[in-house]
């Protein structure tokens, strides 16, 4: 219905701008308001039992994807610049990388230790995916685009879930990210350097990951209430 209404809305809103119609009868339209469910994040442990289950792939694949899932936890890309990355962003032992993202703005990636380990164990397997050609990309591909695309990242999540024993309606890309910045909070991280590091331009958008589920409020209070701690 929202998005009917949008389309409505828009479609007179063009007529009324060209002096097509006179008046816009849609201008009180209001669209149904609906509030954005905070999607599961994965857990240390399953994200462990992810990267474990990527053994159960043909070699050389489980190191292509074992090296995707570090990076999509360890430094919470975007889908695309995650399958877009470039040799250049990570051949060369750095500490961090440097990645353009929406709207061709830089910020500042750390690198972990397991992402650098996985990327050194598939690197001299990487052309493999590429029949031979070399090209600019990390995580070379036949396919039309030179790379890994979205919709075969997020398939092969799906199948590592089954083997993980992990429900494959909880996995996709976005949670990998959604869990990366639910990792850094709960560790410390204010929201400007996650802010920093998920590539928002507003701090509004960061603020949806400081809502914490039932769990977390229950381990908050056994934790800091005073009459939790009396024996």
């Amino acid at each position: 219905i929202a998005r009917k209404v949008s389309t409505i809305r828009q479609f007179y809103k063009y007529l009324f701008l060209n002096g097509i119609i006179q008046t816009n009868p849609t201008r009180f339209l209001k669209a149904p308001q609906f509030q954005k469910n905070l999607m599961h994040p994965l857990s240390y442990n399953e994200i462990q039992q992810l990267i474990t289950a990527t053994d159960n792939f043909v070699f050389p694949h489980n190191l292509r994807l074992k090296a995707l899932v570090e990076i999509a936890f360890g430094a919470g890309l975007r889908v695309t610049e995650l399958v877009s990355l470039k040799l250049d962003h990570v051949k060369h032992h750095q500490d961090y990388t440097v990645i353009k993202g929406k709207g061709d703005k830089e910020r500042l990636i750390p690198l972990t230790s397991a992402i650098k380990k996985a990327v050194a164990e598939y690197l001299p397997y990487r052309l493999f995916f590429s029949n031979g050609y070399d090209g600019d990309f990390l995580f070379m591909s036949t396919g039309r685009e030179g790379h890994l695309t979205r919709v075969r990242f997020f398939q092969l999540l799906k199948q590592l879930a089954v083997f993980a024993g992990i429900n494959p309606e909880m996995i996709s890309p976005h949670i990998f990210r959604h869990s990366f910045a639910l990792a850094l909070l709960r560790g410390g991280a204010d929201l400007k350097s996650l802010q920093s590091l998920l590539g928002h331009e507003k701090i509004d958008t960061v603020e949806i990951y400081t809502k914490v589920n039932d769990d977390d409020l229950w381990d908050m209070v056994k934790k800091h209430h005073p009459l939790e701690k009396v024996k």
